[in-house]
């Protein structure tokens, strides 16, 4: 059974309960409403009888006989007792013959309530006599069935209306949940790569979730893409060097080269194995980053950092104006010390191969960022280069991966990377640990 018509049966199910229980309190207050208003009749009905009766007689006693004759009448019956609870006088209601009566100490006790078809109310005549006035709940009957059938008649109307109205309410607004059941069916079958997920027509928990599985299925979509171009990039970084390789070797095995030129050979080989193994470390690293492995976290100075990365990349300064900025007022850094420092590594190889000789390269700390600055040939496409295996100087030996490393690292340190550069003029790259720097 779908959810639709779950969500319809539960629905139905809770609104008939609702309405029996309406219908139900609605009968017991019509019924209290009513004999209330009996009560307060046979007030009204009896009190000018029962003070005429005090003041015109000076002798009650030889007239309270007949006070019940005057206070019968078609729906009231009444009965008078003296104070030790003796029947003095009873009249029914005009046209019954008799009514089965309790004991008086009944009415006497209760001053008022409900026996049998009756409702009863209690009053005293003077300080020996009380009268006791029964009206028939027949004759309220009827106008208790007509508001419970006009209590019945509009929750039926009400009733066929909603359950008109309802279902096409439920199944809009399950509509979500019915496409993304369409979608996660096609994507089963198809995959995420053909399947466009709508935009949410509502902003409630519904359309939210809509929005957030689009997100997802976008993002699986990058991942898989990323994924495909990233195994056909490897295969194309290893397969030639791979195929190189195999051809020298089969050449060697054949005995084609002699002396020096099969130590040249040789010295190629072992060059080309030392740049896969490059390659295969770098993409190790890139995976180990892009994974759930967290990195170890510590507080440093960023003078210490500088100072180090100086001394390793001292050679830069034989050929370029290589400068580091320390602070005046050291500052202090919390991350991972030595992924940091690869990062920073990468950018100073990266502008030392992309900025000509004498050009100059600088590594400095400004408003909470750490610069790498260099004047090189500048970068033309700013998003895509931290895409891995991308070079836009193929003429360059490299793989690509340099700049996505850098990337992946000051994600994995909730890092924001920011490149400024114009093509010929030099690139400027910054981490920051704000968005913006």
């Amino acid at each position: 059974m779908s959810l639709n018509k779950k969500l319809l049966l539960l629905f139905i199910s809770l609104y008939l309960l609702s309405i029996a229980l309406f219908t139900l309190v609605s009968l017991v207050a019509i019924r209290h409403v009513l004999i209330g208003y009996a009560y307060g009749y046979m007030e009204r009905y009896a009190n000018p009888i029962v003070e005429f009766y005090l003041e015109a007689y000076k002798d009650v006693d030889k007239r309270i006989g007949s006070l019940a004759e005057d206070l019968a009448s078609e729906d009231i019956g009444a009965l008078v007792v003296d104070r030790e609870g003796r029947l003095i006088s009873f009249v029914p209601p005009f046209g019954e013959e008799m009514v089965n009566l309790p004991k008086l100490e009944v009415f006497l006790k209760e001053k008022r309530g409900v026996y049998e078809n009756y409702a009863f109310l209690t009053k005293k005549v003077g300080e020996k006599y009380t009268v006791i006035l029964l009206f028939r709940l027949k004759s309220i009957q009827k106008v208790q069935d007509e508001l419970i059938g006009f209590v019945v008649l509009t929750a039926s109307i009400v009733s066929i209306f909603i359950l008109i109205l309802v279902p096409p309410i439920i199944k809009r607004f399950l509509e979500p949940l019915g496409y993304l059941t369409s979608i996660s069916q096609k994507i089963s079958k198809e995959g995420p790569l053909g399947v466009e997920v709508a935009e949410a027509k509502t902003e409630d928990e519904l359309g939210q979730l809509q929005k957030a599985y689009k997100d997802m299925v976008d993002r699986l979509k990058e991942v898989i893409t990323w994924q495909v171009n990233f195994m056909r990039d490897i295969t194309h970084a290893l397969n030639t060097p791979l195929t190189y390789i195999k051809g020298q070797i089969e050449l060697i095995s054949e005995g084609f080269y002699k002396g020096e030129e099969l130590k040249a050979v040789l010295q190629k080989l072992l060059q080309q194995t030392n740049r896969m193994e490059t390659l295969i470390k770098k993409l190790i690293l890139l995976m180990r980053l892009q994974s759930e492995v967290p990195l170890s976290h510590r507080t440093f100075y960023i003078n210490q950092l500088f100072a180090e990365l100086e001394e390793e990349y001292e050679f830069i300064k034989e050929s370029h104006v290589f400068r580091v900025e320390y602070l005046l007022e050291d500052a202090l850094w919390e991350g991972d010390y030595d992924y940091l420092k690869l990062a920073l590594a990468n950018l100073l190889e990266n502008a030392y191969k992309y900025t000509p000789k004498g050009g100059f390269i600088r590594l400095y700390y400004k408003d909470d960022c750490i610069v790498v600055e260099d004047s090189g040939v500048g970068i033309e496409d700013k998003e895509k280069v931290f895409e891995a295996f991308y070079r836009e100087n193929k003429e360059k030996e490299g793989f690509g991966l340099g700049l996505a490393i850098v990337k992946a690292i000051a994600q994995k340190q909730g890092l924001s990377i920011h490149l400024e550069s114009e093509k010929g003029k030099g690139s400027r790259f910054h981490l920051c640990k704000r968005l913006n720097p």
